[in-house]
C-alpha cells in the first residue's frame, strides 16, 4: 500500500525466476525469517533453476542443509570470522565466500581442501588486483563491468599483450589521483580541482559503460 492508499502488485521472487535464463548462475540468499530453506528450495524447483541456483547463506546449518539437498551452495563469513576450512568443506559446501579482509593467503588454503573462493565487496581497483594476484576463484562487486575490464587491463599490462578497443583509463586515473591529492593546491583554486577529479571520474565510467 502506498501512502496514499493505493494498491500496486509487488514483485515476487517466482516471478523474476520466470525472467532468468537457465544459463545464468545465480547466488540466491533468503533473507526472509519466515521463509524456510526448504520452502525456497521448493520454489527453485518450481521454476526450473535447481543447476544454475547457488543457496547462500551466513548460518552454517542453513547451507548444511541445503548441500544434503543436492544444491550448490555458498557459505558466507563476516570479516575477522573464525573458519573451520575442513569442516566447511565436509559440509558439501562448494564456495567460502569472505570479507576482502581476509589474508589473501585463505584462497590457497581454501583450495587445498577443494572449496572454491570468493571475496566480498571488491569495488577499489587495488584490491581486485591483489586478490586476483592470490588467484581467487571470484569477486563479488558492485561495478562487475568495469572491475573485469580494469583486471583484463591490468592482465595485459602485466603480460605484454593488447586488449583492442580497452581503454587503460582506469589504471591511469588510479595513478594520478594520489599525486593530484598531494600537491599544494591553493584555497582559491580547491573548487576547480575538485570539479577535474569528478570530470576525470565522469569520463572514465562513460568510457567503461559504452
Amino acid at each position: 500500500m502506498s501512502s496514499q492508499s493505493k494498491c500496486y502488485n509487488p514483485t515476487v521472487f517466482s516471478r523474476v525466476l520466470k525472467d532468468v535464463p537457465d544459463s545464468v548462475v545465480m547466488a540466491v540468499e533468503n533473507k526472509q525469517d519466515e521463509v524456510t530453506v526448504k520452502q525456497l528450495e521448493k520454489i527453485l524447483d518450481r521454476s526450473g533453476h535447481r543447476k544454475n541456483a547457488i543457496i547462500e547463506s551466513l548460518d552454517f546449518s542453513e547451507i548444511q542443509e541445503a548441500a544434503e539437498d543436492g544444491f550448490r551452495t555458498m557459505y558466507v563469513v563476516h570479516k575477522h570470522q573464525s573458519i573451520d576450512l575442513q569442516a566447511v568443506a565436509d559440509a558439501g559446501t562448494e564456495i567460502l565466500a569472505v570479507s576482502s579482509f581476509y589474508p589473501t593467503a585463505l584462497a590457497g588454503k581454501a583450495q587445498a581442501v577443494g572449496l572454491h573462493l570468493w571475496v566480498w565487496t571488491v569495488d577499489r581497483p587495488f584490491m581486485a588486483v591483489r586478490w586476483a594476484k592470490a588467484g581467487v576463484d571470484g569477486l563479488i562487486t558492485d561495478y562487475p563491468l568495469r572491475m573485469r575490464r580494469m583486471l583484463e587491463t591490468n592482465y595485459a599490462l602485466t603480460h605484454g599483450v593488447s586488449i583492442p578497443q580497452l581503454f587503460h583509463m582506469s589504471l591511469e586515473l588510479q595513478a594520478w589521483l594520489p599525486r593530484a591529492a598531494s600537491r599544494a593546491v591553493s584555497v582559491k583554486r580547491r573548487s576547480e580541482h575538485a570539479l577535474g577529479l569528478r570530470a576525470a571520474a565522469a569520463e572514465l565510467s562513460r568510457r567503461f559503460d559504452a
